[in-house]
């Protein structure tokens, strides 16, 4: 399957983003500037983000833009660039950053092995710590009530957002790089540095099984707005070498379409309009789009 269209940026970016509507798309490049584009590959808009280079880049909804620099995080409004936000979150540099839906609670995992969640306007109500080592990926819910959190233990811990309590701890066997939460936040899909996608009933803790399998790490994986798919892309462990592919699994008939992203240094999975699949992988300064 060949990309649907291929378009050159100026550099390499450092951290890269697909909106969850999967309409458009961000990088972050060395020198702090941030890039939007189309699906299309048609520019829309760039600023400079500052603070460079940024370690991370993720859409909190569809009108923000969230960069992270070590342990600080700041927001942006995704159609001017105006930097709405910004806060120290963490003293050591932060492994990952999720949102609501409606942006109104943050978290943030850091390598000193807490979650911590931050009201919209970035004050901070509550610490949250599962077992040992440093916390690399994390999820919320839509709604903003339930958090997940993924360490270098190998588990993952759910937490209640209201009270802080821990709810389910979910055993992988090998630490996730990934989480995400279908949009009724009944489901919880991870996946793991052994290449496996895994299932779990977020309320229950009770494992549901593994849609499947890759033979590199899973590196991100995305539910459908209608909670119907799944989607998930491996990560090339030597990108100088290492092919990778990308995943869509019909949920009640498990049929799974493959997608090969060849060698990639970053790449993201979303769906356009709800339900169709969205693939992007970036090699260098080549970016290649499926639909």
């Amino acid at each position: 399957m060949r990309p649907t269209r291929i378009f050159e940026t100026e550099a390499p970016p450092s951290a890269f983003a697909l909106s969850p509507a999967g309409t458009e798309m961000a990088a972050v490049f060395k020198n702090g500037k941030i890039q939007v584009w189309s699906l299309s590959g048609k520019p829309l808009r760039s600023w400079t983000g500052g603070d460079s280079p940024a370690g991370g880049l993720f859409y909190a909804g569809e009108r923000r833009i969230v960069a992270v620099t070590g342990g600080s995080v700041a927001v942006f409004d995704a159609a001017s660039g105006q930097r709405l936000l910004r806060w120290d979150a963490h003293a050591r540099p932060i492994g990952a950053v999720a949102s609501s839906r409606d942006a109104s609670v943050f978290a943030t995992a850091s390598d000193d092995g807490t979650v911590k969640l931050w009201k919209g306007d970035g004050t901070l109500f509550r610490t949250l710590r599962g077992g040992p080592g440093e916390m690399q990926a994390v999820a919320i819910t839509l709604a903003g009530d339930r958090v997940a959190a993924a360490g270098s233990d190998t588990n993952v811990y759910l937490f209640e957002v209201r009270t802080g309590a821990l709810q389910h701890v979910l055993d992988l066997d090998m630490s996730c790089f990934a989480l995400d939460f279908s949009p009724d936040g009944r489901l919880l899909a991870a996946g793991s540095v052994d290449g496996r996608v895994t299932l779990w009933n977020a309320k229950s803790g009770a494992s549901i099984g593994a849609p499947g399998k890759y033979s590199v790490p899973v590196g991100a994986v995305r539910f459908s707005a209608d909670g119907k798919r799944l989607a998930a892309t491996g990560v090339s462990i030597n990108p100088s070498t290492v092919e990778t592919e990308a995943r869509i699994w019909d949920l009640s008939s498990r049929e799974v379409t493959t997608i090969p992203l060849g060698i990639s240094t970053w790449n993201a999975v979303g769906f356009h309009q709800a339900a169709h699949p969205v693939v992007v992988a970036i090699h260098d300064r080549t970016i290649s789009v499926w639909e």
